[in-house]
């Protein structure tokens, strides 16, 4: 916490994390915050988990401030939503339990968001062997815009930041997207996309380091095949495409559609060998049932 001369407190961030079964992960992503070098920030974990081996792991960080919650429904961005109803920051950020921050993250984030507007924030995943690298913690990189397809390519949820202005003017994760929802992936990009549609700009600092092992949500089916994973991103992908066509108006992302079937098209034609092909049937057979079950469950909204 930081006290004004008038005794009042201000929260810079909350961090929200989803969590199920992932103690192990979720404590290095703990340690790494610990280890900030600025310190004026909550966690808010909710928890999935089938036993109590998570809230047990929490109680030893009791120099962190965190709000911990354990829920009985799943879905990850029905706990990210729950988590924001609870967040007392100026800005949220959606660290996942299964990456962590470098150390100068958040005093990062915190210099370019005390100098600029309104505005979301997008790190740089990188992995973990590159946190010591020189010439990528010398970089003086300044801040960068994005435009439309590094937005859909360039942005894992561990590595962003929304304004929480955003959440109070009524915008939130759409609960059918995300991993353990009608279309497991996207919700994090959808969230960017609505956040330019209300004005808020989209820049990203490759000086703000974030390791991601797996890449993979924390809510994600462990024995998943890479074509049953390919599959559902690119259902969440199909989903979103709609959405934003369909529900916003837009028709900004076609030129990335387009790209994205025809890459998909030259590798289900075989060149590349038989495991890209069968990968490529996965992901537009992904990409084709998320945009037409999307179109049902607007028809059945109306």
């Amino acid at each position: 916490y930081l006290k004004t001369e008038r005794g009042t407190i201000i929260m810079k961030f909350s961090l929200i994390i989803g969590t199920l079964n992932r103690c192990a992960e979720l404590e290095i992503c703990l340690n790494s915050l610990r280890k900030q070098k600025f310190r004026v920030f909550e966690v808010i974990i909710v928890d999935q988990s089938t036993d109590d081996s998570t809230q047990q792991l929490v109680s030893k960080y009791q120099d962190l401030k965190i709000i911990y919650k354990h829920v009985e429904f799943r879905g990850l961005s029905k706990a990210r939503n729950y988590a924001l109803a609870l967040a007392h920051g100026d800005y949220f950020a959606l660290i996942d339990d299964d990456a962590y921050y470098e150390e100068q993250y958040l005093w990062e984030a915190n210099r370019i968001l005390s100098e600029n507007g309104k505005m979301v924030l997008a790190g740089n995943i990188v992995p973990k062997e590159m946190l010591k690298n020189p010439k990528i913690n010398s970089s003086k990189k300044k801040l960068e815009p994005m435009g439309y397809r590094q937005i859909t390519r360039d942005c894992p949820s561990p590595a962003l930041i929304f304004p929480y202005a955003l959440y109070q003017e009524g915008i939130s994760f759409d609960e059918n997207f995300g991993v353990g929802a009608m279309f497991g992936a996207c919700e994090e990009t959808d969230l960017v996309l609505e956040a330019l549609d209300h004005e808020y700009k989209m820049n990203y600092c490759a000086n703000m380091l974030v390791v991601h092992p797996t890449m993979q949500h924390s809510f994600e089916v462990e024995n998943s095949t890479k074509a049953r994973k390919k599959e559902n991103y690119a259902r969440g992908l199909g989903a979103l495409l709609e959405k934003d066509r369909v529900i916003r108006k837009n028709r900004r992302l076609r030129y990335y559609e387009m790209e994205k079937k025809c890459k998909i098209l030259l590798k289900k034609s075989g060149l590349f060998g038989k495991e890209k092909k069968s990968l490529a049937i996965a992901e537009l057979r992904g990409l084709n049932s998320g945009k037409k079950d999307f179109r049902k469950l607007l028809e059945k909204e109306i």
